[in-house]
């Protein structure tokens, strides 16, 4: 499947050229999708990433409301390594 570049989030609202890219890869079916980075969640311990409807569709767990994903970093532009409140961005 060709990856396809989508948000991540619209919770907070930054430049493209500031958003981290990353590829996320479903693991029960092989799908990906390229995904820019907006804000520094997820807020539940238990996930890794938050994605959009229009991801979750992509990866096809739109249904099932989680998956389990592999989450490789495309590009960190300069300064984007800290979140607007400071703090570190999760890895």
């Amino acid at each position: 499947m060709k990856p396809v570049l989508i948000q991540a989030d619209r919770r907070v609202a930054r430049s493209a050229a500031r958003q981290p890219c990353v590829l996320v890869t479903n693991h029960n079916n092989g799908h990906s999708v390229h995904v820019n980075v907006n804000d520094c969640g997820p807020y539940v311990d238990s996930r890794d990433i938050d994605l959009s409807r229009k991801a979750a569709r992509r990866l096809n767990f739109v249904r099932a409301g989680i998956a389990p994903v592999n989450i490789r970093v495309l590009w960190i532009p300069r300064g984007a390594e800290r979140c607007d409140d400071g703090s570190e961005m999760q890895s």
